[in-house]
């Protein structure tokens, strides 16, 4: 945080002009790298559909409730490496009071006991850093043009990658409540699309991947309809234990999401394996009454057995947490992914 003039504020050259008469500068520090190369451009107005992957990594802010707490000081106060970190930044100029009403993050910052805020009440003008985050600066663009109500100029489709994002930024400035209208629309069609993406043929990995980015959002925005979709793609599809590497979904719904998953697979499983051992005990037995009739059909039993499994051979049966294997494999048991609905949002 610095100090500044209105003049200087008003006339310093920045990227991206929300507010031309605006008060604060906000710097984004270290913006994410893919999207650095935007600097200069009004980045809002790129088709959000030219990523070729809808997979993002959601990492959760760490103690994103202690930052711009009433008495903790300012987390982007100005350090002698600033000026050389401002070189790869992103910056935008914009209205102080307007961030206040909307972002509790903000509202704390300038409200706080701090000697820069005395400056800012004074003389008007302030230089804000945003340090701790490698955000994706078009989606902090789009989120600052909604606090600033300038709908015109905000895409009207997002895809689920650009969408996870913003979610990301929106929890950590503390404004999900004030988004959630504009997000959960963004939403709603983001996650059809990740149904139309499954209903044309992806690999089981990438509908995985995407399904834990699918249950972060529709679980921060409180979509019960898709949190259930979601969490039921991810536990028919996973070939092993869930886990989610950025720690952006809480442990409990990661926790829940693996029971579900063992609890399916074994239903399935489970019974091939008791029809495995029965047919290796009467083997044995008919084998003395009937050698050859026996082996033809303990054969073809196994080979069936071992295509529902995809085994190699019969002597490596899968165990818990079953990994290499998921739901979709067995048609046999279609009936299973008819009933099973996912799980209920209001558990978590």
């Amino acid at each position: 945080m610095t100090p500044l003039s209105l003049q200087e504020v008003r006339s310093m050259l920045v990227d991206h002009d929300l507010d031309p008469h605006g008060n604060t500068i906000l710097v984004l520090v270290n913006p994410e790298t893919d999207h650095a190369k935007h600097n200069g451009i009004d980045s809002a107005k790129i088709d959000v559909h030219s990523s070729s992957s809808m997979v993002v990594c959601c990492e959760q802010p760490s103690g994103s409730e202690e930052h711009g707490g009433e008495g903790v000081p300012p987390s982007n106060t100005q350090t002698a490496d600033s000026e050389k970190a401002e070189a790869a930044s992103v910056s935008y100029r914009l209205k102080g009071q307007q961030l206040c009403l909307v972002s509790r993050y903000f509202k704390n910052l300038f409200t706080g006991p701090w000697f820069e805020n005395a400056h800012f009440q004074r003389d008007g003008g302030i230089r804000l850093y945003l340090w701790e985050e490698k955000w994706d600066p078009v989606a902090l663009l789009i989120l600052l043009r909604i606090m600033h109500h300038q709908l015109c100029d905000i895409p009207e489709i997002i895809d689920l990658s650009l969408l996870g994002k913003m979610v990301v930024i929106a929890e950590y400035l503390k404004c999900i409540d004030f988004l959630s209208g504009f997000l959960r629309l963004w939403g709603l069609d983001a996650l059809s699309q990740y149904r139309r993406h499954i209903a044309f043929g992806i690999d089981d990995d990438t509908v995985v991947r995407d399904g834990l980015l699918c249950t972060f959002i529709s679980w921060k925005l409180r979509l019960r309809g898709e949190f259930r979709l979601a969490t039921k793609f991810l536990i028919l599809w996973a070939q092993a234990p869930i886990h989610d590497p950025r720690a952006s979904i809480d442990e409990y719904i990661v926790g829940a999401l693996n029971i579900e998953r063992e609890r399916m697979l074994g239903m399935v499983i489970e019974p091939l394996k008791t029809e495995i051992r029965n047919l290796a005990r009467y083997s044995l037995y008919a084998l003395q009454q009937n050698p050859r009739t026996s082996l033809l059909g303990f054969a073809a039993s196994a080979r069936y057995v071992r295509m529902l499994l995809g085994l190699s051979d019969l002597s490596n049966l899968p165990r818990v947490p079953y990994t290499g294997y998921n739901i979709i494999f067995v048609d046999r048991f279609d009936h299973l992914l008819e009933n099973f609905p996912g799980l209920s949002l209001d558990d978590f």
